[in-house]
């Protein structure tokens, strides 16, 4: 049974992933059933990279002050007039903006992709962004982090200014990343076909590929999208015309 007691859902699905099922998996050496094939090494290394990135998020415990005593304003104030404890607060957040900036970072990150990419992986791609921003948002609204952020408001320290940055940062991508997969959702159904129908070679969807991107010059998100549904309705014909 899961524990949600004290730290809330989130934090005990993580935990029982970082220190349970992420372990045992990488120690697993069978029942992997198909992908126990040396082809399939692929797929299980993007799985488990997978468990990685959504526990990686989870900002860090703050270390040397028991959050637990911050219970109102009265407290925020307390702590605010202690040189000592403001320290080890505003430690605690340099921590989790520390984090926050290597999620954005990664995030950047220019991604390599292969040249036989489809429009599923790209969906894919734009869904697991969402839920990693997603979950970090909501971790941003926890009660830990809230107790944080009422004392260094009430003590004006200058952490705050960057600590709003990131937040804008964090809702910005992840509205980005929901509108992208909101617009391939329009897309799945002219993609489907290129990948159900019976059997498209590898030639036809590389130049098909090459129609919908101009030779790999533009992205689906350099064009207007009625050119991207028109192009793609182009490449749908051609495969029932050749399957």
């Amino acid at each position: 049974m899961l524990d949600t007691t004290g730290v809330g859902l989130l934090k005990s699905v993580e935990q029982l992933l970082s220190e349970i099922f992420i372990p045992t998996l990488r120690k697993m050496n069978h029942g992997w059933g198909e992908l126990a094939s040396p082809q399939a090494q692929a797929v299980k290394r993007d799985f488990m990279a997978s468990l990685d990135s959504f526990v990686s998020v989870n900002l860090a415990e703050c270390e040397g002050f028991d959050l637990r005593t911050l219970r109102g304003p009265s407290d925020y104030m307390a702590v605010a007039n202690s040189a000592e404890a403001m320290e080890r607060i505003e430690a605690c957040l340099r921590v989790w903006i520390k984090q926050i900036e290597q999620v954005l970072a990664e995030s950047d990150q220019l991604r390599k992709e292969a040249d036989d990419l489809g429009p599923r992986a790209e969906l894919d791609h734009w869904k697991k962004r969402m839920s990693r921003f997603n979950y970090l948002l909501d971790q941003l609204k926890s009660p830990d982090v809230r107790a944080v952020l009422g004392v260094l408001i009430v003590a004006k320290s200058k952490l705050i200014k960057s600590w709003k940055e990131l937040d804008t940062r964090i809702t910005d991508s992840a509205n980005e990343a929901k509108d992208n997969v909101k617009y391939l959702y329009t897309l799945e159904k002219f993609c489907d076909p290129l990948y159900n129908s019976d059997p498209v070679t590898n030639q036809m969807i590389t130049a098909c590929k090459a129609y919908i991107t101009s030779s790999g010059s533009v992205t689906i998100w350099d064009q207007p999208p009625e050119q991207v549904v028109e192009r793609l309705t182009a490449a749908i014909h051609l495969n029932q015309v050749l399957t």
